[in-house]
């Protein structure tokens, strides 16, 4: 990501991954959003990846966007507080992994790490590298790309 034009190319990158986790998994649409503070309950959640330089991606999620997902991964009953979370997990999963393919193409060796829970303002810290605001189908939230040096 140090390359000319490698913030951009990173911006894409995750940008396309999680248009592609959303779509696939919980069929809903992203779309670039505008900076806004998210209301309510948020739910975040962060994954490293084993990258040179290390590299962490951060989403926060609002209740209802967590809400949506699980509505859609679990449609034949309500879902749980637990169900929430492990669907936020596996999305985390997947945007990291298509980041990845995204970026560096299908041979590239580095790997996620597990998908985490991080409490409010306890994110993966480090240096904030690209940010973006998205929506959901009407439901604002956030996606970041961190140095953990």
């Amino acid at each position: 990501m140090n390359e000319p034009g490698g913030m951009e190319k990173a911006r894409a990158a995750l940008f396309g991954a999680v248009r592609d986790a959303f779509a696939d998994m919980a069929f809903l649409d992203v779309a670039p959003g505008v900076a806004r503070p998210l209301s309510g309950d948020t739910f975040s959640g962060a994954v490293d990846l084993l990258l040179p330089p290390p590299v962490s991606i951060l989403c926060i999620f609002p209740a209802a966007l967590a809400d949506k997902i699980a509505d859609s991964l679990f449609t034949d009953r309500k879902t749980a507080l637990e169900d929430r979370i492990d669907c936020l997990l596996e999305i985390l999963n997947v945007v990291a992994g298509n980041f990845l393919t995204c970026r560096f193409g299908g041979g590239y060796s580095a790997r996620p790490g597990l998908p985490r829970i991080v409490a409010e303002g306890g994110g993966p810290g480090g240096v904030l590298l690209a940010a973006l605001d998205l929506d959901a189908e009407g439901i604002p939230f956030r996606v970041e790309l961190r140095s953990r040096r």
